[in-house]
């Protein structure tokens, strides 16, 4: 299959799941879930969908309601596709979100060692060794 077809038909794909997520599964948790990605077989027959999830508490119930409703979600992507066959749909987790939040705050932490808060205390060790020989350097 073309690149740009198989791109197009997993837009469209993303755009229906997400309708029927919001508006035909009966499961209210399930209204507030986000797909994220879609990734659909070359032969459109396998499409693994990503799902960011809002309750963390609750996400591997929620996931799990995901996967029991994948045979509706399925006949409801068949009665609006036109493609020969609708494909089967499983569901994971977005790790992305959750890797993307920890990069971030490493990176905090990472921040906050080299600039620490300015508490009015004296400077490490070193820093005053390193601040004494910018004195002595400095015309």
């Amino acid at each position: 299959m073309d690149l740009r077809k198989l791109e197009r038909s997993t837009a469209l794909l993303r755009e229906e799941l997400t309708d029927i997520l919001r508006s035909e599964v009966r499961d209210p948790r399930l209204h507030t879930v986000t797909v994220t990605s879609v990734r659909l077989s070359r032969d459109r027959r396998y499409a693994r969908v990503y799902v960011n999830l809002p309750e963390q508490e609750e996400e591997q119930a929620m996931l799990a309601a995901l996967r029991r409703a994948a045979g509706f979600v399925r006949r409801c992507l068949a009665q609006r596709l036109t493609w020969y066959k609708a494909p089967e749909v499983s569901f994971h987790l977005d790790e992305g979100m959750k890797q993307g939040d920890r990069v971030l705050e490493l990176f905090r932490d990472l921040e906050l060692e080299e600039h620490p808060q300015d508490d009015g205390s004296e400077p490490a060790a070193e820093d005053a060794g390193t601040a004494r020989a910018e004195e002595h350097t400095s015309p």
